[in-house]
């Protein structure tokens, strides 16, 4: 269809809307993608890095402006139909399977479908992309990044000279650049070797500003739990500012617990 990697709001919209106008869902929804999907959407419409952090002791508001701002966007997203039909009740392997078949054009989800998806469609093309929520002139972060995948050492094992021996074999770079490759994963060794395409498409975001995905910055579940359901409210139907009530009424029944 000719088109490119949308760089602010009104540029997303209008790439949906020719998707749609063109027969696919522009974005494929899961029953996870609440919890993943809300990091780009928030990422520059914060008014910092951690205000999703600051939910926890009051300093910030599910009720600003800023968060309101980012469900009426997603509300919108919903409203003009860019989600697939029923996205509520559609399974992360359901979700995936529409991608893989090319029904779908984005997949709200994370770099670690990428694989599972090649399997299911050797020969489908994918990139990695991030909703801007503001002007290209006002956006400062283009993407999210995380570290979810991590190795340790038993601190009351009794090979701990066996276990750094097995570390050091997993960090040499054919060893982690296997890894990397059956699973999709970028890793943290600076001499892997990324083969797959869709490694490759991921790797170019190594150079990118991206933020650290915010919704891990919040350490208490109940205010996590609060922030995705406030997501799926909106999807489902829900006013935007009562949404925002709604989740702020449960932040600070877990901070007064």
């Amino acid at each position: 269809l000719g088109l490119e990697p949308p760089k602010d709001w009104e540029g997303f919209l209008k790439v949906c809307q020719t998707l749609k106008d063109n027969g696919y869902a522009p974005i494929l929804w899961s029953t996870i993608s609440k919890s993943q999907f809300i990091n780009p959407m928030v990422m520059n419409n914060m008014p910092g890095k951690d205000a999703l952090a600051k939910l926890e002791t009051g300093e910030t508001k599910l009720t600003s402006d800023w968060y309101v701002k980012t469900l009426t966007q997603i509300k919108e997203l919903a409203d003009k139909g860019y989600f697939q039909d029923h996205p509520l009740g559609t399974s992360k392997s359901a979700s995936t399977a529409l991608f893989s078949q090319e029904k779908g054009a984005m997949l709200a989800l994370g770099s670690y479908m990428m694989a599972t998806i090649n399997k299911q469609n050797p020969d489908i093309k994918m990139g990695l992309l991030a909703p801007i929520t503001v002007p290209k002139d006002k956006a400062e972060w283009w993407g999210i990044h995380t570290s979810t995948f991590m190795l340790g050492i038993n601190a009351n094992t009794k090979h701990k000279k066996a276990a750094l021996k097995f570390l050091e074999f997993l960090t040499e770079p054919d060893i982690s650049s296997l890894y990397a490759n059956e699973t999709g994963q970028l890793l943290t060794v600076k001499e892997a070797n990324y083969k797959t395409p869709a490694l490759k498409a991921s790797a170019e975001w190594l150079d990118k500003k991206t933020m650290f995905q915010p919704r891990y910055t919040i350490s208490v579940p109940e205010i996590s739990q609060a922030v995705q359901t406030s997501v799926t409210d909106v999807i489902g139907g829900m006013d935007p500012k009562k949404a925002a009530q709604k989740a702020q009424k449960e932040v600070n029944n877990a901070i007064n617990k």
